[in-house]
């Protein structure tokens, strides 16, 4: 559990109140617009998504974004664990604008578990500019963009790759996303 002035930064709990609150997350359309999972569309669908993605053993970390007040999740930050390490994250829209996302990825970037990586990355669609500025805000540099047909949603897509060094001050890009998608470039931002 990480905590900052504001916020409770803890695993997800299967239970009601986290369960109801990941629905409310998961369910929302302007939340899911840039994510890649439909929307889902019931507690059933919010439960098998807890089991497939969140509990563990998962391919990422997610971790509930609560206000300390009351402990109830209203966002969440994801971390992979694949050679990306890709940060991930999503709040509910009445929430946005306050600086709480920032708030609890510093926290989860400057925690000594992730620290004590070489780097991460972050990824976001090229029209969701609100996620980009988050990823400048923890410090992160720009390094490319690629196209790519994104599933389920079935829709072409521009990414822009941000990485952030940590442990390891001088490694190398992250390439993956290059090598694997035929059209990739360098933006100027």
């Amino acid at each position: 559990m990480l905590t900052t002035p504001r916020l409770t930064i803890r695993p997800f709990r299967r239970g009601p109140q986290d369960l109801s609150a990941l629905f409310a997350i998961l369910s929302d359309q302007t939340v899911n617009h840039y994510l890649p999972w439909w929307p889902v569309a019931s507690l059933t669908e919010t439960e098998k998504f807890f089991q497939t993605r969140i509990a563990p053993p998962a391919e990422s970390e997610w971790l509930a974004v609560c206000f300390k007040t009351d402990n109830r999740p209203i966002g969440y930050i994801t971390l992979s664990n694949g050679t990306a390490r890709d940060l991930g994250y999503g709040l509910l829209p009445d929430y946005w604008g306050r600086g709480i996302i920032t708030e609890a990825a510093k926290a989860v970037v400057a925690s000594p578990a992730v620290q004590k990586l070489a780097f991460i990355t972050a990824t976001h669609d090229v029209q969701n500019l609100g996620s980009g500025r988050v990823m400048q805000k923890l410090g992160m540099h720009y390094q490319y963009s690629y196209d790519e047909k994104w599933q389920p949603k079935n829709r072409l897509t521009t990414f822009r790759l941000y990485q952030l060094n940590l442990a390891d001050k001088n490694a190398p890009v992250y390439r993956e996303y290059w090598e694997k998608y035929p059209t990739h470039f360098v933006e100027t931002i």
